[in-house]
């Protein structure tokens, strides 16, 4: 789903509580048999906010039913006991969480367009946590002072936060509206960063690292279409994960037959 409920200045999918667009429980299920028979072993449920698609629940237990590794990518700005309920019920099957938090109290409410964005998305993290998740945060560099995001990579490690993953803008949607600009300097400077703090305080149980470690200046392929893909709400898949590029409706046909048709 693209809803979010945040309005966050750098989104490339323009993400807010407007969107409507859901995928349907019936293709979800759809594609967790057909990844089963497949042998895809992993699925990413991101967003958007996965957590207010209507059905997040029934998505998440048809990918375990069939044996899917899941890992879910949120705000983290939804909460009630009934979702830590379900979160600690299924603990074993989903292998991890991430949440977005870019910067400290202030800092973080101004870029995400809540004023008590901050405090949920904690209170979220320290309830996984408490359950004995393994949590990611990733930090997206915008013009955030390197103090701020230093303190915060300290303050995720006493939350007993595994990773704390720097990444860099993309280049798109509201970012691009609001003339946040993406550019190597930034990826120069979050390399720095990385470094530095690794020096500080990674060690055994925590560590600083690019988001999806990618490196920016490989020239190797970077397995958009084979490696990985993205299946957005409407049912098509886009062999790049950030790039919008429909080439096939599983609506009409299957991922078996993407395979053939594309490998």
């Amino acid at each position: 789903t693209y809803k979010c409920p945040l309005f966050c200045k750098h989104c490339y999918r323009e993400c807010s509580m407007k969107r409507e667009e859901f995928i349907e429980l019936d293709l979800i299920k759809k594609i967790a048999v057909e990844m089963k028979e497949e042998g895809i072993v992993y699925v990413q449920l991101t967003g958007g906010d996965p957590l207010y698609h209507p059905n997040f629940k029934e998505i998440v237990e048809e990918f375990i039913k069939n044996g899917i590794v899941v890992t879910i990518l949120t705000s983290g700005f939804y909460q009630n006991d009934k979702i830590f309920d379900f979160f600690e019920k299924n603990q074993k099957y989903i292998a991890g969480v991430q949440v977005s938090i870019d910067g400290l109290i202030d800092g973080h409410n101004s870029i995400r367009g809540r004023k008590d964005a901050y405090s949920r998305s904690m209170k979220f993290i320290s309830k996984l946590t408490e359950l004995g998740y393994n949590v990611d945060v990733v930090t997206t560099l915008i013009n955030q002072k390197k103090e701020e995001v230093f303190e915060l990579s300290h303050i995720l490690k006493e939350k007993g936060v595994k990773r704390h993953r720097l990444a860099v803008l993309i280049d798109a949607g509201r970012s691009k509206k609001n003339g946040i600009n993406a550019d190597i300097r930034k990826k120069l400077i979050v390399d720095e960063w990385i470094e530095e703090l690794g020096k500080i305080i990674s060690d055994d149980s925590f560590i600083v690292q690019l988001e999806e470690d990618h490196n920016f200046h490989s020239r190797h392929h970077c397995g958009a279409g084979f490696k990985l893909l993205r299946i957005d709400p409407d049912g098509f898949v886009h062999p790049c994960l950030m790039i919008d590029y429909p080439i096939y409706d599983l609506n009409k046909g299957s991922i078996t037959a993407y395979s053939k048709e594309y490998s």
